[in-house]
């Protein structure tokens, strides 16, 4: 629906003022040769102007006399000092790499050739890195679908669908709301913390060294977000109202007309205050609802493993063979199954 260029045609000999204010003529423009490409279509008006308009969200184009928006930007190397940050509303491909701190945001699909090295990449869509995560501890990949990498260490990925790591994934932090999934036999995943609404499939977990690694299950960690940042706001809410009392209180011993402001101030914010509170109810009772889950592996677990769901935690102690794990409604605890070839009960 945006404008993307205006051509001029059939305009008339007419007259202007220079700059001293003397009457000029001025010569009329060659009518313009310009014709919409792909994804833009041709308003023509009576003035005799005619307006290219964007039938889709895009990048312009203008190739030759044609006027194209194009649905997918490609960076033909690396995001970097060259290239800059990326920000585009469709899909966006990087021939090259993300290097460290520069970003990638994309409204569709996002692919990465190479390698993310402590970077941020973000997709409304998929994001799939053909190579590799590098966070170095700062890095985050997330994505309102599903995330795909060969591997990913010490970063952080949030993915609304499913996360997929064909060999290793170290010490990252993954929230998904949907699987976690490993896909080689030699793929293992190591340290870090991971919460997953319905598990995952994975050949090894852990290490020999006992590498403490954390793996929730079962619920929805999309709401646990939301909670955490509403809880974030009740707390500087408390602050505040905290300061704004305690400006009334000297108001009142100093004896002058101040104090009123800031109990009305202290109102208002304790209003907000009791509204949030109320959210964060409802959206525990929601995180406590249950989704069927279970985490299968179908090589080792090893000691130092630690799984969570509802709030009970069970630590292996010793190694696991091909092991189903998953929460029990009846009992409310965490229970193991060994020898299933990582298949549930």
């Amino acid at each position: 629906g945006q404008v993307v260029a205006v051509v001029f045609r059939n305009l008339d000999r007419r007259t202007e003022l220079d700059v001293a204010g003397r009457e000029r003529q001025v010569q009329s423009p060659e009518n313009a040769i310009l014709h919409p490409g792909n994804n833009v279509t041709s308003r023509e008006r009576k003035d005799g102007r005619e307006f290219l308009v964007a039938e889709s969200d895009g990048e312009v184009i203008v190739e030759d006399t044609t006027v194209h928006v194009v649905l997918m930007h490609r960076v033909t190397g690396d995001v970097g000092l060259q290239s800059g940050n990326i920000q585009f509303q469709g899909m966006v491909q990087v021939d090259g790499s993300v290097t460290k701190g520069y970003y990638v945001m994309a409204g569709g699909d996002l692919l990465v050739k190479k390698t993310v090295e402590a970077a941020l990449v973000s997709s409304d869509a998929e994001l799939r890195i053909d190579e590799g995560f590098k966070g170095g501890g700062k890095g985050v990949a997330r994505t309102k679908g599903s995330f795909a990498a060969r591997f990913a260490e010490h970063g952080t990925i949030l993915a609304v669908g499913d996360v997929y790591v064909e060999y290793s994934m170290l010490h990252c932090r993954v929230k998904c709301n949907g699987k976690l999934q490993t896909g080689s036999e030699d793929s293992r995943i190591v340290g870090g913390t991971i919460k997953a609404k319905f598990g995952g499939e994975m050949t090894e977990l852990g290490n020999h060294r006992e590498t403490k690694t954390y793996v929730s299950f079962g619920q929805d960690y999309l709401i646990e977000d939301q909670i955490e940042k509403l809880q974030r706001r009740i707390d500087r809410l408390k602050e505040q109202i905290a300061v704004a009392a305690r400006k009334a209180d000297e108001a009142r011993q100093l004896g002058n007309d101040d104090a009123e402001p800031h109990n009305r101030q202290a109102a208002t914010l304790r209003k907000k205050l009791r509204s949030f509170e109320l959210k964060v109810f409802t959206l525990r009772e929601r995180f406590e609802q249950h989704f069927d889950s279970e985490v299968r592996v179908a090589g080792t677990i090893h000691p130092g493993v630690i799984f969570e769901s509802h709030g009970r935690t069970y630590e292996v102690s010793r190694p696991l063979h091909r092991a189903s794990v998953y929460f029990d409604l009846e009992s409310a605890s965490i229970k193991v199954v060994e020898g299933t070839n990582g298949q549930p009960p």
